[in-house]
């Protein structure tokens, strides 16, 4: 009652300003009088009569909730335009926009692309950009830049979602812009949106592996600030370090090693890599090999090759 209340009001204001030309309606389509300049609070809000709604050219302010809950389909936002309410046209579902480029009712528009950015540690950075008005089935541009600028791209994808993992270089800084093309060819193009990227955990130093007589392998090294545990892989190939090789030897400390799974046989090698876990993330892992000679020793400590980035999936 209070929406047909406020609707009602809205309309009388504008047939005084008009003198007496009223709006004029036909088949869901709405033409407000051409001297109207402003659309108050919750003026159209559940109006599901609406279709199409034409704004005069000297419109200058849309209010609260003006066309929220409706059935708004189409409608033009006038050069004229200087303040349109964030919410003027929440819950309307997908409306087509007639917008001139270089206005305030284009860079509004525009605004509402501009992403929420989060750095998370295994996708690096996560986007979202809920707010769009963009019509369904609308497909975005994602790009990440190395500058705050926007001049120096990295990587571009497409999306029909109002978000996306975005997986890029550990520990870099991007800066985010995310922009679609409506019906019309006009595009529009958020600021580009950043956060702190989150660095990997350091590799661990200090990897040792031991040979025991009856040929196992018992690995200790430093501890790692910050991890919560620890992963160790083996395989048998020498320096392939591929997932498909790769062999799950233990999670947690040293101290959780289990000595049984690292079983050498006289002349073989085994290939070791160990990376701190922070969860599910990117970090550093440091890599060792070992050689069980053919003579039987006490003891055979292992050399450690070097360390890289790797993002772990667990």
């Amino acid at each position: 009652m209070k929406s047909i209340l406020r609707k009602t009001l809205s309309l009388l204001l504008a047939f005084i300003l008009t003198a007496g030309a009223a709006p004029s309606a036909l088949a869901g389509a709405l033409i407000l009088p051409s001297q109207l300049n402003s659309i108050e609070e919750s003026a159209f809000e559940g109006d599901w009569s609406l279709d199409e709604v034409t704004l005069p050219e000297r419109l200058k302010t849309i209010g609260k909730r003006a066309f929220a809950d409706s059935s708004l389909a189409r409608i033009n936002l006038p050069e004229s335009l200087n303040e349109i309410a964030a919410d003027a046209f929440d819950e309307t579902g997908n409306v087509d926009f007639e917008v001139q480029e270089d206005t305030y009712a284009y860079d509004w528009l525009r605004r509402r692309l501009n992403p929420t950015v989060q750095a998370t540690v295994l996708d690096c950075y996560t986007l979202t950009w809920w707010d769009t008005l963009a019509p369904e089935g609308t497909e975005y541009t994602v790009s990440a830049w190395l500058d705050e600028a926007c001049t120096e791209l990295y990587m571009t994808r497409t999306t029909l979602e109002d978000g996306m993992d975005f997986n890029t270089d550990v520990g870099t800084r991007y800066w985010f812009t995310v922009e679609y093309t409506d019906a019309r060819g006009l595009t529009f193009r958020s600021d580009p949106g950043t956060a702190d990227p989150i660095p990997p955990l350091e590799a661990p130093k200090n990897l040792t592996l031991t040979l025991q007589e009856d040929g196992t392998v018992v690995p200790d090294w430093d501890a790692v600030p910050g991890a919560e545990g620890y992963r160790m892989y083996y395989t048998r190939t020498a320096q392939t370090w591929s997932r498909e090789l790769d062999q799950y030897a233990f999670g947690g400390g040293p101290e959780n090693a289990d000595t049984s799974l690292l079983r050498l046989e006289e002349g073989e090698t085994l290939f070791f890599w160990v990376c701190a876990d922070n969860g599910d993330g990117p970090n550093l892992r440091a890599f060792s090999r070992i050689t069980r000679p053919e003579a039987p020793v006490i003891q055979c400590t292992a050399e450690t090759i070097y360390t890289d980035v790797y993002l772990v999936s667990w």
